[in-house]
């Protein structure tokens, strides 16, 4: 059976969830093609990884503020793949896969990654198309379903809707050495953030937070790690460069995988600092290496840390809150812990890649 998923070429949550199915369908119950839409050349990691494990690729470049110019070149490479089934992450893809497979009786699951706070008009058009013409539509947590029945009771169907919440591969994504974290013996504590630089992201609270917690919280040596690449990267760093404590900020880059693991072992606490989630893999990531965590307080987030029946690990978004809550947890060490270890064990029970995998898997053959 050929799956084909449509997904953004350049870094993001589409890829963590696309290459993941890859990874969980160890009986090959799928033959693997990729599409990745974008204007953004695909990155290397995604080349590298489909290069190793044979699997075929195909970039549609798109047009800034013009996604209709490569709908045309996505329905012909589709036509000539001929998929039986096909996986749209991105919702610019949704018009051309929905014709495409309209005329050729071919299965389209399309789902939904982006908040329903943060989606523009045009992108509500093409979740509306979804639920009207996908034969089923996937979201990421019950409350993004809540969301959608509270705006659209008319078109969210149960029979349409699947939640599926991403998977992780907790046996790469998992603590250093054992699950007992220590603080370090210099008191350096090293707090972390992996995500694109947008404008939906918040790396500018925390690279503000950390001027109130070195010069409040003062028993403690802290230091801010940003990972990831995107077009407000710039700007961050010049709210960096005039920072007192610029020297304590580090950017890292996008990171591959094998980096990104090395990079969360490195990390004290993850801190999430965003305007709105549908469901965060760097928050799973980080979780899953038994990270103990604090975010923002907004949709997409709240209800991820809600597994942890702590409302204090959440903070609304101002760099002073954000440092108090993230003092508040470092401080209290008892507390500190147990969330490490609360964050390990709720994605083994809830988020894994296999079990995100047989649930796709029952969508495409049903």
């Amino acid at each position: 059976m050929k799956v084909i998923q449509i997904l953004y070429s350049g870094l993001g949550g589409h890829g963590s969830v696309a290459l993941s199915l890859l990874e969980a369908d160890k009986e090959n119950k799928w033959q693997h093609v990729l599409g990745f839409l974008g204007v953004e050349p695909v990155v290397d990691y995604y080349k590298n990884f489909c290069n190793k494990n044979l699997i075929q690729y195909k970039h549609i470049r798109s047009i800034p503020k013009k996604p209709h110019k490569s709908w045309f070149d996505l329905y012909k490479w589709l036509k000539s793949e001929k998929p039986d089934a096909i996986i749209a992450h991105s919702s610019r893809a949704a018009l051309p896969c929905i014709l495409y497979c309209f005329l050729n009786k071919c299965t389209l699951i399309s789902v939904e990654h982006q908040p329903n706070l943060l989606k523009s008009r045009a992108e509500w058009v093409y979740t509306i198309a979804k639920l009207i013409f996908s034969k089923k539509v996937v979201l990421l947590t019950k409350k993004y379903k809540e969301e959608l029945e509270d705006k659209f009771s008319w078109l969210v169907k149960d029979r349409k809707i699947s939640v599926i919440s991403n998977g992780i591969d907790i046996d790469i994504y998992a603590p250093r050495n054992s699950d007992n974290r220590s603080f370090r013996k210099d008191n350096v504590l090293v707090i972390g953030m992996a995500a694109r630089f947008t404008k939906l992201k918040r790396q500018d609270i925390l690279v503000l937070a950390l001027e109130y917690l070195n010069k409040n919280y003062s028993t403690i040596h802290w230091k801010i790690s940003l990972a990831g690449a995107g077009a407000e990267l710039e700007n961050i760093k010049k709210i960096a460069t005039n920072s007192p404590y610029k020297n304590d900020i580090k950017f890292e880059g996008y990171l591959e995988e094998s980096q990104l693991i090395d990079w969360l072992h490195q990390l004290d606490l993850y801190a999430h600092a965003s305007e709105g989630e549908t469901l965060s893999t760097s928050m799973l990531q980080a979780m899953s290496c038994g990270l103990p965590l604090v975010a923002s307080n907004v949709d997409g987030v709240s209800n991820l840390l809600a597994y942890y029946h702590e409302p204090s690990l959440l903070s609304i978004n101002d760099p002073v809150e954000f440092a108090k809550t993230i003092a508040d947890l470092v401080n209290d060490r008892d507390k500190f812990y147990l969330v490490a270890k609360m964050s390990r064990s709720i994605v083994i029970d809830r988020f894994s890649k296999e079990e995100m995998f047989n649930k796709y898997h029952q969508l495409v053959i049903s």
